[in-house]
């Protein structure tokens, strides 16, 4: 079983981070895990188009491709999402 991990994080006075939780995933490709993200986001009441200011992700070209990638694929609809590698992923 294939799973996308969601965390968010935001400014409340404070910079919070919160594990939203793990999403089954089939379509691995970019179209299909942004249509996952977007339709999360949606589902949590997140207006992304207008808030989302930066999208974290490993260094995958699914994930991080400036054509077709899910972080350009969302930077489509929300024009201020930039893009910044996974502090975690850059221990590795």
């Amino acid at each position: 079983m294939e799973q996308l991990s969601i965390m968010l994080r935001y400014f409340c006075g404070a910079v919070f981070e919160s594990f939203v939780g793990f999403i089954h995933v089939c379509d691995l490709s970019s179209e299909g895990l942004s249509s996952k993200l977007k339709t999360q986001m949606q589902q949590l009441g997140l207006d992304y188009d207008s808030k989302l200011i930066e999208q974290g992700y490993d260094g995958t070209s699914v994930m991080s491709g400036s054509d077709a990638g899910v972080a350009a694929l969302l930077k489509h609809d929300a024009p201020f999402a930039l893009y910044v590698h996974c502090h975690a992923h850059r221990l590795n």
